[in-house]
């Protein structure tokens, strides 16, 4: 069967049979319905989501700690300096990824995002100057950018469309998940065990 493509989804048609009749993508994804693929699908967003939040909210829980203060001072306009430039990469994610996603395809620019945010997550736990650490911050705010839009566009285009709210309200429910979390660790780490904040981080 051939899809008849443009760019209004009401307008995409699945040939149905001799007849000739045709049905949207929608409905005929709607017939297949849900299975197994798609309860992955949720799980592997849903953790790629819980990724973006800790990497957005740890830097709080850094900042605030005693091991980060001992090593790199108090100079306040270097922390505040520190904590905007993962919204500034975001921004900068946020922008690039919709031209790109659509030439290289979002299942790839949503692995790539991936692959910068945690090169950068771990590299800035290693940096021993904060000059280094915001310009890595910054990098890791280009892939949570680029993650995020990627996330909910492949959800909403996988699933069908009677639980397509369901599924994308479950994927954003992760954030939170990563929130809660990020919370707990940051005092196991660095209150409970007295661990540097690069451990946390």
């Amino acid at each position: 069967q051939a899809l008849l493509l443009s760019s209004d989804q009401e307008s995409l048609q699945v040939p149905n049979g001799a007849s000739g009749d045709s049905k949207s993508v929608d409905s005929f994804a709607d017939e297949v319905g849900v299975n197994r693929f798609h309860y992955i699908l949720i799980c592997i967003m849903g953790l790629a989501n819980v990724g973006d939040a800790t990497e957005v909210i740890s830097m709080g829980y850094i900042i605030a700690s005693e091991s980060f203060a001992t090593e790199f001072g108090d100079d306040i306009t270097g922390k505040e300096t520190l904590t905007a430039a993962i919204f500034f990469g975001m921004l900068l994610g946020g922008i690039g990824v919709g031209v790109v996603g659509e030439r290289i395809g979002r299942k790839r620019l949503l692995l790539a995002t991936l692959a910068i945010n945690s090169f950068a997550g771990c590299a800035a736990a290693a940096t021993p100057d904060l000059v280094i650490l915001t310009v890595l911050r910054a990098i890791a705010g280009v892939g949570v950018g680029g993650t995020v839009p990627c996330l909910f566009t492949l959800g909403a285009e996988l699933t069908p469309a009677s639980k397509r709210g369901l599924f994308l309200t479950i994927i954003g429910w992760f954030w939170m998940v990563g929130s809660v979390s990020t919370s707990i660790l940051s005092i196991l780490i660095m209150d409970y065990f007295k661990l540097s904040w690069r451990w946390f981080s």
